[in-house]
């Protein structure tokens, strides 16, 4: 699975069988990421996309060099199965 950034719809998002999934964001000063939902389609659910869209855009994220605040329960959930994200997690903006 391969995911991408879209700049200007403000998510990352994958194709599986034509059919998008994303995570949608959005960027706060200071490289910071509120990621605000996760949506994975009737069509390609119940296989894992959602914990592997998750998973791989953390890991681009990571990359990019943001931080993120999880606003999401999808995400919030995976975040604490893991610690394997802890380091691009955003102290609590006030």
């Amino acid at each position: 699975m391969k995911v991408q950034q879209n700049n200007e719809a403000s998510r990352f998002e994958t194709s599986i069988h034509g059919v998008t999934a994303f995570i949608e964001y959005i960027e706060k000063p200071g490289a910071v990421l509120l990621l605000t939902h996760t949506c994975v389609p009737r069509q390609i659910a119940g296989r894992g996309v959602g914990t592997k869209l998750v998973v791989e855009t953390l890991e681009l994220i990571r990359q990019l060099e943001f931080k993120i605040v999880p606003l999401c329960p999808f995400i919030v959930a995976y975040l604490k199965k893991t610690n394997d994200f802890q380091d691009i997690i955003a102290p609590k903006l006030h």
